[in-house]
């Protein structure tokens, strides 16, 4: 978080002491602080504190929702899972943004503060919304036959001829984990070969 930074900022400021641009932006503080501190303006915190909150709220609801739709937070489908890369990266990008515009205009209104807020956010999630179809159109372009089609699995399993038997980690074997090791394991080929897709 911002511990590790502001402990360095407290640190600098203590051992390099006060210049005359801190004299000229803290006059209050030069008598209470005269070798110098690290100032941070507290009623800026809940200007961060909100915006963080709203942004954070978009993105539990959209790991929310791939969870219903899904079934999972990660992965899934080629275009749902590139424009949820794209919503999550942007709204950090917003937040970040908007907090740097925040330090640069300390003497802002907060008229101004929450109208640049709200308004970065609302393009940030038009941006997103635009991207969606192109998000579907970039997979079939990169995929014209689907993602992992049946055609194009069936050509793959014929080429491997995947044994039943597949490693713990997907989930599939065809013989008891504790059988002994002396006796053989079963690699025939099922009736229908099983498939094991990474997303």
């Amino acid at each position: 978080g911002i511990g590790l930074p502001w402990t360095i900022a407290s640190i600098y400021w203590a051992v390099n002491g006060p210049t005359q641009t801190w004299r000229d932006r803290y006059p209050e503080f030069e008598a209470k602080h005269p070798n110098g501190a690290f100032i941070v303006i507290g009623d800026d915190m809940s200007f961060h504190v909100v915006t963080f909150i709203l942004n954070a709220i978009i993105a539990l609801s959209l790991v929310r929702a791939r969870r219903i739709f899904y079934g999972a937070e990660l992965g899934g489908p080629f275009a749902p899972k590139v424009w949820s890369s794209f919503v999550l990266v942007s709204l950090w990008a917003q937040y970040i943004g908007i907090s740097v515009w925040k330090s640069n205009h300390q003497h802002a209104s907060d008229g101004e503060k929450w109208s640049t807020a709200l308004w970065t956010l609302g393009i940030t999630l038009l941006i997103c919304a635009l991207f969606a179809p192109a998000a579907k159109l970039w997979e079939k372009t990169i995929f014209p036959k689907g993602v992992a089609n049946e055609a194009d699995l069936n050509s793959v399993e014929k080429m491997t001829n995947i044994p039943q038997v597949c490693s713990n980690r997907h989930g599939c074997l065809d013989h008891d984990p504790e059988q002994s090791h002396d006796e053989p394991v079963s690699t025939h080929p099922p009736e229908k070969p099983a498939r094991c897709l990474w997303w």
